[in-house]
């Protein structure tokens, strides 16, 4: 009997810039929160963040924070930077 493979090849993984970019964007008190890890050329990634009020068509404004912190770590920058934004949000509220 042969068993199934339930795991995925390495080939069927989404790349981490796709998955990332897809899992952090939020909704989060009527503002859209978008985070970006930026790569700089030391390794080190920047938490940039840019907050919009929906429905955009409405007039909302966009607010755009660069360089919000830095990390070693994509995933840490893009946590930190989401975050932030939801302080910033219950800050301006």
């Amino acid at each position: 009997m042969k068993i199934q493979n339930r795991f995925r090849a390495n080939s069927e993984h989404p790349t981490p810039d796709k998955a990332l970019r897809a899992n952090r964007h939020i909704r989060y008190k009527g503002y859209e929160v978008a985070p970006v890890a930026q790569r700089l050329p030391n390794g080190l990634f920047a938490a940039n963040l840019t907050i919009e009020k929906t429905p955009a068509a409405s007039g909302g404004h966009a607010y755009s924070f660069d360089a919000l912190d830095y990390f070693f770590d994509e995933e840490h920058a893009l946590a930190y930077a989401c975050r932030w934004g939801r302080l910033w949000i219950d800050s301006h509220q």
